[in-house]
């Protein structure tokens, strides 16, 4: 293989590092993409080892990636210390990043930057190897000096040819930095905007479109069809407002939101669907199991609520429709039957023994019943709990 080829190949290699596996490095540091590009570069026929290097406050310079066979003694053993009287003042990694340039040093080992009797024994070290080059170049980020690329290697190459690759994989290793930095901005942003796009600003809770993109996932509604999904609905809400106003409706709206989310386990999921309805999705509920986390429900809402120097208890009616009772029922269709039983809880409220109602599949025919947007999204799964 040619040098150029070679160069070329190196190049490439890097250069693939922060895009052959974004979602590996969508949470990675910048330390960690630095660490898989040295890497990378092991087994190059030009290279033998490969570190960057970073100055802190007290003077030090130290290695936070490497590559080659001197990785693991690079990154726990190497410190360049840089004050005035200490031996390795004089650096080059040193004087890269003071000076902003490449600097290449031939016959590394015979150099001025190592004839310190302190560096006698890493001198023999790196003769015995057969080092024949250093070159450093700095790694320059928003126009400021971020740290310096070290380059080492055992074969005769022209310096000017060192310099110039050098240069060039030091600008490209902190472009990608840089990159990959404002990728994560962009999906951090993209995160946050999807957080305040998914919450009701009432209450907090997940709203409709939450629930939308929970329904679609493969855990909303588990395999063995335990899941109950819940369609809760305060009773007399408008007669609250109308009494006493707006303003003391919502305080009502945010109390249920919160006694809703306290009565529930972590793995359930609460979403406001709209209004004073809300939508429940219970995991691991066969009836009788239900019917214990409905009655919790009934007595958290039942317990007095203060409102305009008043004492109020709330009421809700609930509707229930069982996954393990229709298996093979999509959400959607969840969803219309829990509305339907909910419909039936709310005709019977004067009459009633309990605030809920389990739906009966045969009540809705496939083509008929209370109108529920459909459901689409994508496959993201929020595990959103109030």
């Amino acid at each position: 293989m040619n040098d150029l080829r070679a160069w070329l190949e190196t190049f490439s290699c890097v250069s693939r590092v922060p895009f052959a596996e974004p979602e590996r490095f969508a949470e990675s540091t910048d330390l960690d993409l630095l660490g898989h590009m040295a890497n990378c570069l092991e087994g190059n026929p030009l290279l033998h080892s490969v570190a960057v290097g970073r100055a802190d406050a007290d003077g030090v310079l130290r290695p936070v990636a490497a590559g080659g066979p001197f990785r693991e003694h690079i990154l726990s053993d190497v410190r360049v210390f840089f004050a005035p009287d200490h031996p390795h003042a004089r650096s080059v990694s040193v004087r890269a990043l003071h000076e902003g340039r490449t600097l290449v040093v031939a016959d590394y080992p015979r150099s001025e930057y190592l004839q310190h009797p302190n560096l006698a024994g890493w001198r023999e070290t790196l003769a015995r190897i057969g080092i024949r080059w250093l070159a450093a170049a700095p790694m320059e980020r928003q126009g400021t000096a971020w740290g310096v690329l070290v380059l080492a290697g055992t074969r005769d190459l022209p310096p000017a040819e060192l310099e110039l690759a050098a240069t060039i994989l030091a600008r490209f290793m902190a472009d990608s930095l840089d990159l990959w930095e404002a990728q994560r901005r962009t999906q951090d942003l993209h995160r946050q905007l999807r957080q305040v796009a998914e919450r009701d600003p009432l209450t907090d809770l997940p709203n409709r479109r939450a629930l939308q993109r929970v329904l679609v996932t493969p855990r909303a509604l588990d395999g063995a069809g335990r899941t109950a999904v819940v369609m809760l609905d305060l009773d007399d809400f408008k007669a609250i407002n109308d009494e006493l106003g707006h303003q003391a409706g919502d305080a009502m709206l945010r109390a249920l939101a919160e006694r809703l989310c306290a009565s529930l386990r972590r793995e359930d999921f609460v979403a406001r669907y709209g209004g004073d309805e809300f939508v429940l999705l219970l995991h691991g509920c066969a009836e009788r199991n239900a019917e214990e986390v409905l009655s919790r429900l009934e007595a958290a809402l039942a317990r007095p609520l203060a409102l305009a120097d008043r004492q109020w208890s709330m009421r809700a009616s609930m509707g229930v429709a069982l996954a393990v009772d229709h298996p093979a029922q999509d959400a959607e269709r969840l969803l219309r039957l829990a509305d339907m039983a909910l419909y039936k809880a709310k005709a019977s409220k004067g009459r009633r023994e309990c605030s809920w109602c389990f739906a009966n599949a045969e009540d809705l025919p496939p083509k008929q019943g209370a109108a529920v947007s459909s459901f689409s999204g994508d496959e993201g799964d929020l595990d959103i709990h109030g």
